[in-house]
Protein backbone atom coordinates (compact mmCIF):
# COMPACT_ATOMS: atom_id res chain seq x y z
CA UNK A 1 0.00 0.00 0.00
CA UNK A 2 2.88 2.36 0.74
CA UNK A 3 4.17 1.78 -2.78
CA UNK A 4 0.80 2.69 -4.30
CA UNK A 5 0.65 5.81 -2.15
CA UNK A 6 3.89 7.05 -3.70
CA UNK A 7 2.76 6.59 -7.33
CA UNK A 8 3.73 9.43 -9.61
CA UNK A 9 2.52 7.54 -12.67
CA UNK A 10 0.40 4.39 -12.82
CA UNK A 11 2.50 1.44 -14.10
CA UNK A 12 2.00 0.62 -17.77
CA UNK A 13 0.64 -2.81 -18.69
CA UNK A 14 -0.47 -4.70 -21.80
CA UNK A 15 -3.79 -6.21 -20.75
CA UNK A 16 -5.98 -3.21 -21.56
CA UNK A 17 -5.87 0.28 -23.01
CA UNK A 18 -6.18 3.12 -20.49
CA UNK A 19 -7.31 6.63 -21.29
CA UNK A 20 -9.98 9.33 -20.97
CA UNK A 21 -13.68 8.68 -21.51
CA UNK A 22 -14.84 6.19 -22.79
CA UNK A 23 -11.78 4.30 -21.48
CA UNK A 24 -10.82 3.45 -17.92
CA UNK A 25 -8.47 5.85 -16.16
CA UNK A 26 -6.62 4.26 -13.22
CA UNK A 27 -5.49 6.17 -10.16
CA UNK A 28 -3.63 5.50 -6.94
CA UNK A 29 -6.83 6.35 -5.03
CA UNK A 30 -8.78 3.58 -6.78
CA UNK A 31 -5.97 1.10 -6.18
CA UNK A 32 -5.71 2.04 -2.51
CA UNK A 33 -9.47 1.67 -2.07
CA UNK A 34 -9.29 -1.84 -3.54
CA UNK A 35 -6.45 -2.82 -1.21
CA UNK A 36 -8.26 -1.43 1.83
CA UNK A 37 -11.42 -3.35 0.93
CA UNK A 38 -9.31 -6.48 0.46
CA UNK A 39 -7.85 -6.25 3.96
CA UNK A 40 -11.34 -5.88 5.43
CA UNK A 41 -12.82 -8.96 3.76
CA UNK A 42 -9.80 -11.30 3.50
CA UNK A 43 -11.12 -13.75 6.16
CA UNK A 44 -14.33 -14.13 4.12
CA UNK A 45 -12.47 -14.92 0.91
CA UNK A 46 -10.51 -17.99 1.98
CA UNK A 47 -12.17 -21.39 1.33
CA UNK A 48 -13.30 -23.49 4.27
CA UNK A 49 -12.37 -26.92 2.84
CA UNK A 50 -9.02 -28.15 4.25
CA UNK A 51 -8.07 -29.72 0.90
CA UNK A 52 -8.24 -26.29 -0.72
CA UNK A 53 -6.04 -24.53 1.83
CA UNK A 54 -3.20 -27.08 1.96
CA UNK A 55 0.02 -26.24 0.14
CA UNK A 56 0.83 -27.94 -3.16
CA UNK A 57 3.85 -27.87 -5.46
CA UNK A 58 2.41 -27.08 -8.89
CA UNK A 59 4.00 -25.95 -12.16
CA UNK A 60 2.11 -22.82 -13.22
CA UNK A 61 3.75 -22.28 -16.61
CA UNK A 62 3.42 -25.50 -18.59
CA UNK A 63 3.81 -24.68 -22.27
CA UNK A 64 5.50 -26.29 -25.26
CA UNK A 65 8.91 -24.75 -24.58
CA UNK A 66 9.01 -26.16 -21.04
CA UNK A 67 8.09 -29.79 -21.79
CA UNK A 68 10.50 -32.23 -23.47
CA UNK A 69 9.08 -35.34 -25.13
CA UNK A 70 10.90 -38.33 -26.63
CA UNK A 71 9.77 -38.37 -30.29
CA UNK A 72 10.08 -42.16 -30.43
CA UNK A 73 8.17 -43.15 -27.30
CA UNK A 74 6.14 -39.93 -26.85
CA UNK A 75 7.09 -40.09 -23.18
CA UNK A 76 7.75 -36.90 -21.22
CA UNK A 77 11.45 -36.91 -20.39
CA UNK A 78 11.81 -33.50 -18.80
CA UNK A 79 10.05 -30.38 -17.54
CA UNK A 80 11.99 -27.16 -17.01
CA UNK A 81 11.38 -23.63 -15.69
CA UNK A 82 10.79 -24.56 -12.06
CA UNK A 83 12.65 -21.56 -10.64
CA UNK A 84 9.52 -19.55 -9.81
CA UNK A 85 7.37 -22.46 -8.65
CA UNK A 86 5.98 -22.10 -5.14
CA UNK A 87 4.13 -24.21 -2.59
CA UNK A 88 0.70 -22.59 -2.17
CA UNK A 89 -2.95 -23.66 -1.97
CA UNK A 90 -4.36 -24.92 -5.27
CA UNK A 91 -6.64 -21.91 -5.72
CA UNK A 92 -3.44 -19.85 -5.98
CA UNK A 93 -2.10 -21.97 -8.86
CA UNK A 94 -2.79 -22.04 -12.60
CA UNK A 95 -4.74 -25.31 -12.64
CA UNK A 96 -5.45 -25.42 -16.38
CA UNK A 97 -2.12 -25.92 -18.23
CA UNK A 98 -1.03 -23.01 -20.40
CA UNK A 99 -0.46 -25.28 -23.40
CA UNK A 100 -4.22 -25.88 -23.65
CA UNK A 101 -4.53 -22.20 -24.68
CA UNK A 102 -8.27 -22.34 -24.07
CA UNK A 103 -9.98 -19.03 -24.91
CA UNK A 104 -13.64 -20.04 -24.64
CA UNK A 105 -16.18 -19.76 -21.85
CA UNK A 106 -15.47 -21.76 -18.72
CA UNK A 107 -16.93 -25.26 -19.02
CA UNK A 108 -18.06 -25.24 -15.39
CA UNK A 109 -19.27 -28.53 -13.91
CA UNK A 110 -20.57 -29.85 -17.23
CA UNK A 111 -17.97 -32.46 -18.14
CA UNK A 112 -20.14 -34.29 -20.66
CA UNK A 113 -18.68 -34.83 -24.12
CA UNK A 114 -19.66 -31.76 -26.16
CA UNK A 115 -21.81 -32.12 -29.25
CA UNK A 116 -21.11 -30.23 -32.45
CA UNK A 117 -23.79 -27.54 -32.83
CA UNK A 118 -26.04 -28.02 -35.86
CA UNK A 119 -25.36 -24.48 -37.05
CA UNK A 120 -21.71 -25.34 -37.69
CA UNK A 121 -22.68 -27.63 -40.56
CA UNK A 122 -24.09 -24.71 -42.51
CA UNK A 123 -21.03 -22.50 -42.04
CA UNK A 124 -18.34 -22.05 -44.66
CA UNK A 125 -14.74 -20.91 -44.97
CA UNK A 126 -12.93 -19.28 -42.06
CA UNK A 127 -16.13 -19.04 -40.03
CA UNK A 128 -16.50 -22.83 -40.09
CA UNK A 129 -12.82 -23.37 -39.32
CA UNK A 130 -13.10 -21.03 -36.32
CA UNK A 131 -16.26 -22.76 -35.05
CA UNK A 132 -14.67 -26.21 -35.38
CA UNK A 133 -11.58 -25.02 -33.51
CA UNK A 134 -13.73 -23.67 -30.68
CA UNK A 135 -15.53 -27.03 -30.51
CA UNK A 136 -12.28 -29.01 -30.45
CA UNK A 137 -10.71 -26.69 -27.87
CA UNK A 138 -13.73 -27.11 -25.60
CA UNK A 139 -13.46 -30.89 -25.93
CA UNK A 140 -9.80 -30.80 -24.91
CA UNK A 141 -10.57 -28.60 -21.90
CA UNK A 142 -13.37 -30.93 -20.77
CA UNK A 143 -11.00 -33.89 -21.13
CA UNK A 144 -8.42 -32.14 -18.94
CA UNK A 145 -10.98 -31.23 -16.29
CA UNK A 146 -12.28 -34.82 -16.30
CA UNK A 147 -8.74 -36.15 -15.82
CA UNK A 148 -8.18 -33.69 -12.97
CA UNK A 149 -11.44 -34.71 -11.28
CA UNK A 150 -10.69 -38.43 -11.59
CA UNK A 151 -7.10 -38.16 -10.37
CA UNK A 152 -7.66 -35.56 -7.63
CA UNK A 153 -11.35 -35.69 -6.62
CA UNK A 154 -10.72 -34.04 -3.26
CA UNK A 155 -8.92 -31.12 -4.87
CA UNK A 156 -11.21 -30.71 -7.90
CA UNK A 157 -13.46 -28.16 -6.10
CA UNK A 158 -10.50 -25.77 -6.22
CA UNK A 159 -11.24 -25.20 -9.92
CA UNK A 160 -14.83 -24.24 -9.14
CA UNK A 161 -13.61 -21.98 -6.33
CA UNK A 162 -11.29 -20.17 -8.73
CA UNK A 163 -14.31 -19.28 -10.90
CA UNK A 164 -16.32 -17.92 -7.96
CA UNK A 165 -16.47 -14.28 -6.93
CA UNK A 166 -14.25 -15.06 -3.93
CA UNK A 167 -11.68 -16.85 -6.07
CA UNK A 168 -11.60 -14.09 -8.65
CA UNK A 169 -11.20 -11.44 -5.97
CA UNK A 170 -8.24 -13.33 -4.49
CA UNK A 171 -6.70 -13.57 -7.95
CA UNK A 172 -7.17 -9.90 -8.81
CA UNK A 173 -5.93 -8.76 -5.40
CA UNK A 174 -2.43 -9.89 -6.38
CA UNK A 175 -2.44 -7.63 -9.45
CA UNK A 176 -3.75 -4.36 -8.05
CA UNK A 177 -0.32 -2.78 -8.39
CA UNK A 178 -0.44 -3.10 -12.19
CA UNK A 179 -4.15 -3.47 -13.00
CA UNK A 180 -7.38 -5.12 -11.90
CA UNK A 181 -8.93 -2.68 -9.43
CA UNK A 182 -11.93 -1.91 -11.67
CA UNK A 183 -13.00 -5.55 -11.88
CA UNK A 184 -11.99 -6.11 -8.25
CA UNK A 185 -14.53 -3.50 -7.16
CA UNK A 186 -17.20 -4.99 -9.45
CA UNK A 187 -16.63 -8.44 -7.96
CA UNK A 188 -17.16 -6.99 -4.49
CA UNK A 189 -20.69 -6.09 -5.60
CA UNK A 190 -21.22 -9.67 -6.81
CA UNK A 191 -19.96 -11.05 -3.50
CA UNK A 192 -22.25 -8.69 -1.60
CA UNK A 193 -25.21 -9.99 -3.63
CA UNK A 194 -24.19 -13.58 -2.81
CA UNK A 195 -24.13 -12.79 0.91
CA UNK A 196 -27.46 -10.98 0.78
CA UNK A 197 -29.08 -13.94 -1.02
CA UNK A 198 -27.60 -16.46 1.42
CA UNK A 199 -28.87 -14.49 4.43
CA UNK A 200 -32.44 -14.78 3.15
CA UNK A 201 -32.44 -18.50 4.00
CA UNK A 202 -29.88 -18.41 6.82
CA UNK A 203 -30.03 -15.44 9.17
CA UNK A 204 -27.03 -16.78 11.10
CA UNK A 205 -24.78 -15.58 8.29
CA UNK A 206 -23.20 -12.27 9.23
CA UNK A 207 -23.98 -9.28 7.00
CA UNK A 208 -21.45 -8.42 4.32
CA UNK A 209 -18.95 -6.06 6.01
CA UNK A 210 -18.79 -3.56 3.14
CA UNK A 211 -21.53 -1.10 2.23
CA UNK A 212 -21.76 0.82 -1.05
CA UNK A 213 -23.95 3.82 -1.77
CA UNK A 214 -25.93 4.10 -5.01
CA UNK A 215 -23.44 6.60 -6.36
CA UNK A 216 -20.51 4.31 -5.48
CA UNK A 217 -22.21 1.38 -7.19
CA UNK A 218 -22.85 3.47 -10.29
CA UNK A 219 -19.20 4.57 -10.38
CA UNK A 220 -17.96 0.99 -9.96
CA UNK A 221 -20.21 -0.30 -12.75
CA UNK A 222 -19.15 2.54 -15.06
CA UNK A 223 -15.46 1.82 -14.41
CA UNK A 224 -16.00 -1.87 -15.14
CA UNK A 225 -17.58 -1.03 -18.52
CA UNK A 226 -14.65 1.26 -19.32
CA UNK A 227 -12.13 -1.42 -18.35
CA UNK A 228 -13.97 -4.04 -20.41
CA UNK A 229 -13.80 -1.72 -23.42
CA UNK A 230 -10.06 -1.27 -22.89
CA UNK A 231 -9.54 -5.04 -22.80
CA UNK A 232 -11.64 -5.53 -25.93
CA UNK A 233 -9.68 -2.87 -27.80
CA UNK A 234 -6.36 -4.42 -26.79
CA UNK A 235 -7.47 -7.89 -27.92
CA UNK A 236 -9.17 -6.88 -31.17
CA UNK A 237 -7.95 -3.55 -32.48
CA UNK A 238 -4.32 -4.11 -31.48
CA UNK A 239 -3.48 -7.81 -30.99
CA UNK A 240 -5.45 -9.00 -34.01
CA UNK A 241 -4.09 -6.21 -36.19
CA UNK A 242 -0.49 -7.06 -35.32
CA UNK A 243 -1.01 -10.82 -35.50
CA UNK A 244 2.31 -12.66 -35.23
CA UNK A 245 4.06 -9.34 -34.68
CA UNK A 246 2.34 -8.83 -31.31
CA UNK A 247 5.14 -8.12 -28.77
CA UNK A 248 4.30 -10.75 -26.16
CA UNK A 249 5.39 -9.47 -22.73
CA UNK A 250 6.67 -6.35 -24.49
CA UNK A 251 9.40 -8.25 -26.32
CA UNK A 252 9.94 -8.54 -30.08
CA UNK A 253 12.81 -9.77 -32.26
CA UNK A 254 15.39 -7.08 -33.05
CA UNK A 255 14.87 -7.36 -36.81
CA UNK A 256 11.13 -6.70 -36.38
CA UNK A 257 11.47 -3.92 -33.80
CA UNK A 258 11.08 -0.90 -36.09
CA UNK A 259 8.28 -2.54 -38.05
CA UNK A 260 6.29 -3.23 -34.88
CA UNK A 261 6.85 0.30 -33.56
CA UNK A 262 5.58 1.74 -36.84
CA UNK A 263 2.49 -0.48 -36.72
CA UNK A 264 1.75 0.56 -33.14
CA UNK A 265 2.12 4.23 -34.01
CA UNK A 266 -0.41 3.68 -36.79
CA UNK A 267 -2.81 1.91 -34.43
CA UNK A 268 -2.54 4.77 -31.95
CA UNK A 269 -3.22 7.39 -34.61
CA UNK A 270 -6.25 5.45 -35.88
CA UNK A 271 -7.55 5.08 -32.34
CA UNK A 272 -7.25 8.79 -31.61
CA UNK A 273 -9.09 9.61 -34.85
CA UNK A 274 -11.89 7.22 -33.88
CA UNK A 275 -12.34 8.24 -30.24
CA UNK A 276 -11.47 11.94 -30.17
CA UNK A 277 -15.15 12.74 -30.83
CA UNK A 278 -16.08 11.69 -27.28
CA UNK A 279 -16.87 14.47 -24.85
CA UNK A 280 -13.99 15.03 -22.47
CA UNK A 281 -11.46 13.32 -24.72
CA UNK A 282 -7.87 14.28 -23.87
CA UNK A 283 -5.27 13.20 -26.43
CA UNK A 284 -2.36 14.18 -24.17
CA UNK A 285 -3.71 11.98 -21.37
CA UNK A 286 -4.27 9.09 -23.77
CA UNK A 287 -0.72 9.33 -25.09
CA UNK A 288 0.67 9.43 -21.55
CA UNK A 289 -1.18 6.21 -20.69
CA UNK A 290 -0.42 4.52 -24.03
CA UNK A 291 1.52 1.33 -23.08
CA UNK A 292 3.93 1.32 -26.02
CA UNK A 293 6.84 3.71 -26.46
CA UNK A 294 7.01 5.55 -29.80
Amino acid sequence: MKTVQTFQNVPKQMAMIYGPEPLYQPSSAKKLAALEYYLQILPLLLPEEPALTQGYLWHDDLHHDNIFIDPETLQIVGIIDWQSIQVTPLFDHCLDPCFLDYQGLDVGDNLQRPELPERVKSLEGEEKVRALKEFMDKGVMISWRTLFKNRMPGQYPSIKFQQSARGNILHLSRRIFELGEAHFHALLLDLQDEYDSARVSNTDIAPFPLKFSKSEIAAIEADMRRADLGIKIMNTMIKQRLGDLWPEKGIIEEEKYEEVKALLRGVKADFIDQYCIYQGWDTALFERLWPFDD
